[in-house]
């Protein structure tokens, strides 16, 4: 039974001889394989995997392979964060206004944009002497505020 399954065993492992240097390697594998101690055994095969990786080009050739997937992985979550070309805050001239039927107001800028509140607050009133701004808010949405009150409400673009 134990000489099938060293049979079987290098069988596996005669592709990997090819890759090592030297003819012993064959040999010091079953001699690995004949150790009866489970952790002598381990670490018997730990020291020849290590003669295997000794070689600078192929340690070379994995840290060329394994950089680009640590980068992506350290980056992994900010995209969104990284700043982009677009402002995040825009000061507008609000040049017609109005309310719908449930009281949220809706508005027309200097350059032309309608945008609409989506929320409707009672205590956000829009007045004409106030300078006000739209701000990017989390998950793509936009606040409308101004810097005389500390209050902001959410809005969309209609157009």
């Amino acid at each position: 039974m134990i000489k099938y399954c060293l049979a079987g065993i290098l069988t596996f492992l005669l592709p990997l001889s090819a890759l090592a240097e030297g003819a012993g390697f064959e040999q010091q594998l079953v001699e690995c394989n004949l150790i009866q101690g489970a952790v002598q055994r381990l670490d018997c095969y730990d020291e020849l995997a290590q003669q295997l990786q000794g070689d600078e080009n192929s340690t070379e050739q994995a840290e060329q392979i394994v950089t680009p997937i640590s980068q992506s992985r350290s980056e992994f979550g900010l995209e969104n964060r990284t700043k982009k070309e677009t402002e995040d805050k825009i000061y507008i001239d609000i040049i017609d206004k109005w309310q719908n039927p449930r009281g949220a107001w809706r508005f027309r800028t200097a350059e032309g944009q309608e945008w609409h509140q989506t929320e409707v607050l009672r205590s956000f009133v829009l007045s004409d002497d106030a300078a006000y701004y739209i701000e990017r808010g989390a998950l793509g949405s936009f606040h409308l505020g101004s810097d005389s009150n500390n209050r902001t409400t959410r809005v969309r673009r209609a157009n």
